[in-house]
């Protein structure tokens, strides 16, 4: 057979051998696209592929099955603790507030972790079950609220107050909050006075990446690349205009850099005036609490801190600067509304160790804290004749 003869057959057999591969190609990406597609829009989870929808087309169809989840305006504004909460008691508190006794006169603590107790072996260790516990031996019909949660700020307390904590009956309100609130202070983005820049119900830039990727390669058409974006990226852009979020933690508002020397805590202003009429409109008395801070153990948040005086000295300085904002706050809000305030940033324990961190107390800490507050109530002499074992005791 002559040369060109056979180059024509094995040029033939190798068009044949392409056009086969081709025709395999197509059935076969046909078959994946279609797989692609019934899997996408049957077998997916509904979560998952509403999502990736809404991602895309900023809707959900009328006819989803998803669940839509509760919107929520902060990261923690959802009623905690509650009787669920592995933490707090039958009645959602983590101490006391079961039904009233109206012989007793009833003190509830607002406040965060450090009213909480975080670092307490137990409820009945933290510093309002030993307030109870300390003026009863003082000899006052007392009970006392733990209506403290970690965290929270006095936005929370808010909600606590004005949802929860009211219909606990007090007569008694103790605010002692600020200590929370110097993040928001120290951000460093631009400060709002509803904390929404630094918790948010918008994603952070960072998790944007991922959705807004998604968004430009869902435009690929093919639903094969479509289904593996999705399980890959799993993007929820849903949940995110939705659920609540933190933009900046406890570490990262503590290394910011930006200058807060201008900033006032009008937020913790506002918020102290609500705590405090809605206390008085349900006929509770008001006693703030100034917040105490051990700034040489802040290496329990940035344990850099310990290995770079420079930075500690920083980081020290813009905390103090903002505690001192959130006490000075504290102080004139109190001041203007008659409110009496107790100075527990003068508060020593006995032995340093009783401080577990930078706010947080021991057991025997939690102990002093409340002698030191119960000691100042009797001064300020707040609680009624009587609800005294002797009224001539003062």
């Amino acid at each position: 057979m002559s040369q060109p003869k056979q180059s024509k057959r094995r040029g033939s057999v190798r068009i044949l051998w392409l056009l086969k591969l081709c025709v395999t190609f197509v059935i076969t990406f046909a078959s994946c696209e279609l797989i692609a597609w019934f899997w996408f829009h049957y077998n997916l989870p509904v979560d998952l592929r509403e999502s990736a929808l809404f991602s895309v087309y900023g809707k959900i169809p009328n006819s989803s099955q998803m669940r839509i989840p509760m919107i929520q305006p902060y990261i923690w504004a959802n009623y905690r603790p509650n009787p669920r909460s592995p933490e707090a008691n039958e009645y959602g508190w983590r101490y006391g507030g079961g039904p009233k006794d109206l012989n007793v006169f009833r003190i509830l603590c607002l406040g965060g972790s450090t009213t909480w107790s975080q670092k307490v072996s137990r409820p009945e260790h933290s510093y309002p079950a030993r307030l109870e516990q300390y003026l009863r031996k003082k000899g006052y019909y007392v009970d006392v609220v733990n209506g403290g949660a970690p965290y929270f700020t006095s936005a929370e307390l808010v909600g606590t107050l004005a949802f929860r904590g009211i219909y606990t009956s007090p007569n008694l309100v103790i605010i002692h909050t600020g200590g929370n609130d110097t993040a928001p202070l120290r951000s460093p983005r631009d400060y709002r006075a509803d904390y929404t820049h630094w918790r948010t119900v918008d994603p952070a830039s960072a998790e944007l990446s991922n959705t807004e990727r998604f968004r430009v390669l869902w435009e690929v058409p093919s639903w094969t690349i479509r289904l593996f974006l999705t399980y890959r990226l799993r993007p929820n852009a849903l949940y995110r205009q939705m659920v609540g979020k933190q933009l900046t933690g406890p570490a990262g508002c503590l290394l910011a850099d930006n200058n807060i020397s201008h900033r006032d805590p009008v937020g913790l202003k506002n918020n102290l005036r609500t705590l405090i009429a809605i206390s008085r409109a349900h006929g509770a008395k008001v006693v703030g609490i100034t917040f105490n801070m051990r700034y040489e153990n802040l290496t329990h948040i940035v344990p850099q801190l310990a290995a770079d005086s420079q930075l500690s000295a920083r980081v020290v300085r813009r905390l103090r600067q903002s505690m001192d904002k959130s006490n000075d706050a504290l102080r004139k809000v109190c001041a203007s509304l008659s409110v009496p305030v107790i100075p527990f940033d003068e508060f020593e324990t006995t032995r340093p160790d009783y401080w577990v961190d930078q706010c947080h107390l021991s057991d025997e800490g939690a102990y002093e804290k409340a002698v030191f507050i119960g000691n100042n109530l009797l001064k300020y002499d707040v609680i009624p004749r009587r609800f005294r074992r002797n009224p001539k005791l003062r």
